[in-house]
């Protein structure tokens, strides 16, 4: 269906001249049906491990585990439509603790001072990030390019985390890393959080 679309899209693109478009409509069909494919595949392989529903590692390389966010299958499949805008949120947020505190837990025996955890995102800020004792850093220009690709990928997942039309905006974009050891250091007030967030939302506790 979407090589379809994709197909008569850029047919009518050219018949009226506007050459550029069969290339940005290519962009956009790619970036939001990529995932129904990529991520289970990458999954299946052990390239990339969900640590709660809306948290994802990639497999350690170099003595650095790159962290994300769910993908637009997780906000499709996985968000309770019944939930108001800010409950959808709090849902999102509790799952980010459960996933650090779960990726934690995997590698607890190790040394967690020589393992970075590191992450870009435009939804996490300064204040977010240090209560897992995580700091910002330079973001690498590929992750930037990366995000500007996916970004209607982003618009329909955030979108679907405020129940309505809504457009992220990438100049908040920020990379945040910071050794398991610290996040170890947080890990108590980690849990604190998560129970309050749990209770005052009504929420269950995804572990």
């Amino acid at each position: 269906m979407a090589l379809t679309l994709l197909i008569l899209l850029s047919v009518a693109s050219l018949l009226l001249g506007l050459y550029p478009l069969p290339i940005l409509f290519t962009a956009i069909i790619i970036s939001i049906i990529a995932p129904f494919f990529d991520v289970p595949s990458m999954k299946k392989s052990g390239r990339l491990v969900y640590f709660s529903p809306f948290f994802l590692a990639e497999k350690e390389r170099n003595g650095v585990i790159r962290i994300h966010g769910g993908t637009l299958l997780d906000y499709v499949f996985v968000i309770d439509r019944s939930l108001s805008a800010r409950q959808r949120t709090t849902q999102i947020f509790i799952s980010y603790i459960e996933g650090i505190l779960n990726l934690l837990e995997s590698y607890q025996g190790h040394d967690l001072n020589k393992i970075k955890v590191r992450g870009t995102s435009y939804i996490i800020n300064d204040r977010t990030a240090s209560m897992a004792g995580l700091r910002m850093v330079k973001t690498d220009i590929i992750q930037i390019i990366l995000l500007i690709f996916n970004y209607p990928n982003l618009v329909v997942s955030h979108s679907l985390s405020k129940g309505r039309l809504s457009f992220p905006r990438i100049g908040n974009i920020n990379t945040h890393e910071g050794t398991l050891g610290e996040v170890e250091k947080h890990r108590d007030s980690l849990v604190r959080l998560r129970t309050k967030l749990t209770s005052s939302r009504g929420l269950k506790n995804e572990s």
